[in-house]
């Protein structure tokens, strides 16, 4: 019997049946970094056009936020393990988010982690204030 968790078409299809009724950002990035899914919840938190295609994560988030995520995801294929982590995101109006994102390594079969699966959870949203010559942060919770 096929493992329906595996990272093949049959995997994929049932991740975005899941992800689709999820208000967390979910999307799916293949071993050669290509991302295989997103859900309609990402595209209302990062700030996306519904019709943008997301191939890699710079169509995902901007390159500095998209390395930072990729160094998570990098972390998760090289130990197999889940991984929780906080990231500061900045979405497409160039508002700095706080997210608590799970990594899932998925893999084909036995063999090694094929795709990772990212799910996150806003945290908060990060305001420098006005005037603040420091750049301090405040965190203001989700609502």
């Amino acid at each position: 019997m096929t493992d329906p968790l595996s990272s093949g078409p049959a995997g994929t299809a049932l991740l975005s049946a899941v992800a689709s009724q999820l208000q967390e950002v979910v999307f799916a990035v293949s071993r050669r970094d290509d991302v295989l899914m997103v859900n309609e919840a990402a595209t209302r938190l990062l700030r996306l056009p519904l019709e943008k295609s997301c191939r890699v994560l710079t169509d995902l988030f901007p390159t500095g936020t998209a390395e930072r995520v990729l160094a998570s995801i990098n972390r998760a294929r090289e130990t197999g393990a889940v991984l929780t982590t906080m990231e500061t995101i900045r979405d497409g109006g160039g508002v700095d988010r706080v997210v608590e994102a799970r990594l899932v390594p998925v893999r084909d079969g036995g063999g090694p982690v094929d795709t990772v699966a990212v799910m996150m959870r806003e945290e908060g949203r990060r305001v420098v204030p006005r005037g603040d010559a420091n750049g301090g942060n405040l965190i203001y919770p989700r609502q």
